[in-house]
């Protein structure tokens, strides 16, 4: 099965907030590499919409 990426004209704050999160909630296969992993990952972009973005992993699940 291929994964659907997400659209070309997603802003950064759209990806990080709903995007990831729902990607990974439809897909088992990413739940279960998840499963276990508590992490927070702060990505700082720079650019149009750049700014500092914050996804926070816990056991399978991603929140923006």
């Amino acid at each position: 099965m291929e994964r659907v990426g997400p659209p070309d004209d997603i802003s950064p704050l759209e990806f990080f907030t709903c995007w990831v999160p729902n990607a990974v909630a439809a897909d088992e296969a990413r739940r279960k590499k998840l499963d276990g992993t508590n992490a927070k990952i702060v990505f700082e972009l720079s650019g149009d919409g750049g700014g500092c973005y914050t996804v926070h992993l816990s056991d399978g699940a991603v929140k923006g």
